[in-house]
């Protein structure tokens, strides 16, 4: 129930990297790790929205199309927000396995205005979602928070907002962590562990001094 929120994510992302220097060309440059994946999860979790499919299927659908994100915000966690991505996901994923489906509030849905006050006797929700019962196990990472938008969410789904606003903005600003072709960076940076004062510590046990490490100017007992 997070749609609207992830665009206005999106929006506030592009506004915040456009502000600090970013550019649209950066994204076109940019090459995601298990791109198939990533846009496979995305295409199964709209048709879910957009079909109103419910049930045991749907949720066995959500899961799978769940994975399949996570592997991709996994692969791709170099991205600056990333993190925050893959974080929001997995709480979600939690309740949604635990409780064969997503747990929602029933008072939060009254509170958000999807729901009449007093609420009627049954409330049906489409997707892999299901109104909260006292068998449902970790409520509380279930869609528990209200927002005026008429939209009720999770804390993963709180987390995923702003992972969504960083990584746009990110990619905006080319802010992503370079691999390490080579696998050289420790004797890459050893040059910023030197300097003109004598170093002193426990880099300069002979031990360590044997095996190379903290050798070299200014490591010198």
């Amino acid at each position: 129930m997070a749609a609207l929120l992830t665009v206005l994510a999106i929006a506030a992302g592009v506004a915040l990297g456009i502000a600090n220097g970013g550019r649209f060309e950066r994204v076109l440059h940019f090459r995601p790790e298990l791109w198939p994946v990533g846009a496979a999860g995305v295409a199964v979790q709209f048709l879910l929205r957009v079909t109103g499919i419910g049930g045991g299927w749907a949720v066995a659908i959500d899961i799978l199309s769940g994975i399949g994100l996570i592997s991709f915000a996994v692969a791709n966690i170099r991205v600056g927000g990333m993190v925050l991505v893959a974080a929001g996901l997995m709480l979600n994923m939690v309740p949604i396995v635990i409780n064969w489906g997503m747990p929602t509030s029933l008072d939060a849905l009254v509170r958000s205005g999807i729901v009449d006050d007093p609420p009627p006797a049954v409330v049906e929700l489409d997707g892999p979602r299901h109104v909260a019962t006292a068998d449902d196990s970790l409520r509380w990472l279930g869609e528990v928070i209200a927002v005026p938008t008429k939209q009720v969410i999770s804390f993963g789904d709180g987390l995923l907002q702003i992972g969504y606003l960083l990584v746009t903005a990110s990619l905006l600003r080319g802010r992503i962590v370079r691999r390490d072709p080579d696998g050289d960076y420790p004797r890459r940076i050893a040059a910023l562990g030197r300097g003109p004062v004598r170093r002193r510590g426990p880099g300069t046990h002979p031990s360590r001094l044997d095996r190379g490490i903290g050798s070299g100017p200014g490591s010198e007992p």
